[in-house]
Parts: C-alpha cells; sequence; structure tokens
C-alpha cells in the first residue's frame, strides 16, 4: 500500500534500525516498512528519514561544530592544565566563522609520555566520513608494555604541509620538557615530512 506519511513519522519507525546500524542501506529500510506498516515509501523520502533519525540520535554536525567553543571552555574550565584550541576562519567569511581546526591534549596524557612512555611518537591520519569531511590527526606513544597510549588529537579541514605544521607546532609546545630526543614514526607522508622539516 502506498500512502502519504511524513518524514518525521517515519524517522520515528526506522529509529531502532538506524541506532543499530548508522549507515544502514535504504532497501533494508524499504523492506522493514512494507513488513511491518504495509507501506511503501520513495527513496528520497526514505533518505531524509533515515538522515533525521541520525540527527535525532547523534545530533547534528553543524551544532556541534559550533558547541566547540564551549566544549573548549568546560574542558580548560575543569582541567586548567590541558590544551584544547578551536581555529575558525574569520577571514574569508567575517559574518560567519567557519570551522577549521580544533585540537586537544591533556596533562595525564602528557605525563604518560614523560614518566612511562618510550621516546617515540607515532603520527597518523583517517579521513572523517561525516556530512563535513576533514581529517583527524593523531599523535600515539607506546608503553613498556608495547601498548598504544593516546597523545593529542586534531581534527582539520585537510591534510596537508600546513595543518601538520599546525598540529606539530601545538604539539611540541605542550610536550616538549627539553631533556630528551624523541623518535617519529609516520607512513611517510608527503606532507608531514615536510610539517617536520619546518618545526
Amino acid at each position: 500500500m502506498s500512502v502519504n506519511v511524513t518524514s518525521k513519522w517515519i524517522a520515528e519507525k526506522i529509529k531502532s534500525k538506524v541506532v543499530v546500524d548508522l549507515h544502514v542501506k535504504i532497501f533494508v529500510l524499504h523492506e522493514f516498512m512494507q513488513e511491518t506498516f504495509g507501506v511503501r515509501i520513495g527513496n528520497l523520502k526514505l533518505y531524509r528519514a533515515k538522515e533525521r533519525a541520525r540527527t535525532d540520535i547523534h545530533g547534528d554536525h553543524a551544532r556541534g561544530y559550533e558547541d566547540l567553543f564551549q566544549y573548549a571552555a568546560v574542558i580548560l574550565k575543569y582541567d586548567p592544565s590541558a590544551i584544547c584550541k578551536v581555529l575558525c576562519d574569520a577571514v574569508n567569511m567575517p559574518e560567519k566563522w567557519l570551522f577549521q581546526r580544533f585540537f586537544m591534549a591533556f596533562p595525564a596524557q602528557r605525563n604518560a609520555l614523560h614518566n612511562s612512555c618510550r621516546l617515540y611518537i607515532g603520527l597518523d591520519i583517517c579521513h572523517l566520513k561525516s556530512k563535513y569531511g576533514g581529517v583527524l590527526l593523531v599523535a600515539v606513544s607506546m608503553d613498556a608494555n608495547n601498548r598504544m597510549v593516546p597523545l593529542a588529537i586534531a581534527v582539520c579541514e585537510i591534510e596537508n604541509t600546513e595543518t601538520w605544521t599546525w598540529f606539530l607546532e601545538i604539539l611540541h609546545s605542550y610536550f616538549d620538557n627539553g631533556s630528551y630526543q624523541i623518535t617519529f614514526c609516520s607512513n611517510t607522508q608527503k606532507s608531514l615530512l615536510g610539517a617536520i622539516g619546518n618545526t
């Protein structure tokens, strides 16, 4: 049966499926709505309902970026020794600041590097699959039992020499105590090699 239902109603009905699998396929939702409620829904309406259900469950990405300043302020209020930086582009769009980068690390991670980790930092990247894309830059170390210890993370608009330089400069200023040399390890990204030469 084909009926006229709203995306809001559909989102409520498919929310249980989206909770289990955030990337549930549209054809799975088609079958679920047909078998459970006896209704056929067009692809576009079902896609919109799926996005609405995801937003209801996990929140809106745009709102999340808007809340980063508050998030950073709360971190620094309760842990003043932490570092939490938010960088926005206020030049190209002065009427509306555009998020660019976010960096975060805590004193417990710094203490771990200085007191219980090997003199080693691994650097890597992963691409973010959200609506707005971007990349996640990470720095990790290894403890005496060969377990990874996360040190710092940053979300950036793109991976290039400029973003790696920004990340490494903050990492250096926060973690360097001047008493030893650190070995860096990565998968030889060209932009990272240029950034290491700059810092």
